[in-house]
């Protein structure tokens, strides 16, 4: 497995990782399990860009950063289905994260402001926006505590804002 333009995360002693394969054609994603030391090829998809695909796992999901970061992969853990998805209110996604309560929270902008929302998978596999917040200018990196509260990275104001779990500054 290729280690350049790769991310990771881990959820429950899974360990998961993004990578671009060695002919750098499309982008790759495994899971490893810590336990067992067993890896396994989930999901690969076409991936234009030398840039990584951000990863992010829940017990029913793994989301990915989409082809040139325009959509969403997200792999369906019981039915191993992977459907690409357009996030309602972005036009470029930058990261994204499941928060404690299985929420995916991404950020990116919409060609006039940097934003992060919130979103429910719905029952059909599609996004359901919970809300947004346009109150994180260059908004990049995501993460939450066990408490539910955002970190969210502010790339061009190097600040990192604090917001609730229902996305207030």
């Amino acid at each position: 497995m290729s280690c350049h333009a790769a991310s990771a995360t881990e959820h429950r002693g899974e360990v998961f990782i993004s990578s671009r394969s060695s002919s750098e054609e499309s982008m790759n994603v495994h899971s490893y399990h810590l336990r067992s030391q067993r890896r396994e090829l989930l999901f690969s998809f076409p991936q234009k860009l030398r840039k990584s695909s951000y990863v992010s796992a829940s017990s029913e999901y793994i989301a990915a950063t989409g082809r040139d970061r325009n959509d969403i992969k997200l792999y369906d853990r019981k039915s191993k289905v992977v459907s690409p998805l357009q996030p309602v209110g972005l036009k470029v996604v930058f990261s994204l994260h499941f928060s404690p309560d299985g929420g995916l929270l991404v950020t990116g902008h919409d060609n006039v402001k940097d934003m992060i929302i919130k979103y429910r998978v719905s029952d059909d596999g599609g996004l359901d926006l919970v809300w947004s917040c346009d109150q994180v200018a260059g908004a990049c990196g995501v993460a939450t505590d066990k408490m539910g509260l955002i970190y969210v990275c502010g790339q061009k104001n190097k600040t990192i804002y604090v917001l609730s779990a229902e996305g207030k500054v």
